[in-house]
């Protein structure tokens, strides 16, 4: 992680675009529209609807469920934070 870290920090602010995944299940319309956009794709609202409707929110931090993934996050808290 610390290695494509450097590499972002070294390009231009407008060939960077980064995700959380947490946060594109939670609220997916801003993220994917950002993503459209990011990529130079129309970003047209209605053409995502699709894309959009079947992404699955209940999905968000499911890895609370799991007690060696809960563990992973409590250990490398800092990381994940840093990187999503």
């Amino acid at each position: 992680m610390d290695q494509a870290q450097e590499v972002m920090q070294q390009l231009p602010g407008h060939r960077v675009l980064k995700l959380r995944y947490e946060q594109v299940l939670v609220d997916p319309v801003p993220h994917i529209l950002a993503s459209a956009e990011f990529c130079g794709i129309d970003k047209e609202k209605q053409k995502f609807e699709d894309l959009i409707a079947g992404i699955n929110g209940s999905r968000a931090y499911s890895y609370l469920n799991d007690p060696g993934l809960r563990d992973f996050a409590r250990v490398h808290q800092a990381a994940l934070l840093n990187c999503g």
